[in-house]
């Protein structure tokens, strides 16, 4: 499997608009920029057709130290989750490996 990053993504878009990458590029990260102030917020961020971000608050919890069995209390995690639309989900149901064929 290969990795896309962002000068790819951007490479791709200028092609298949017609705008210079750029462009695209200050688009790309005004995006990704506004949707994690939102997040900070506290807003959800729905992307109809695509998904839904949001920001999920992890308490600490007290947990064991698998090394040493010792118990520990965890740190406060922010963390982004992403929910996909419903007609991705579909479409990645039907994938199949080719590593376990």
């Amino acid at each position: 499997m290969n990795e896309v990053g962002i000068k790819k993504i951007i490479a791709t878009v200028s092609d298949k608009t017609g705008y210079h990458k750029d462009d695209v590029d200050v688009v790309f990260r005004c995006i990704f920029e506004t949707i994690m102030e939102a997040l900070v917020r506290g807003d959800r961020v729905v992307i109809p057709k695509f998904g839904t971000f949001k920001l999920l608050l992890k308490q600490p919890r007290e947990c064991v130290d698998p090394r040493y069995g010792t118990k520990r209390m965890s740190n406060f995690k922010a963390v982004i989750k992403f929910e996909q639309a419903r007609r991705y989900k579909d479409q990645l149901a039907n994938l199949t490996n080719p590593e376990l064929d």
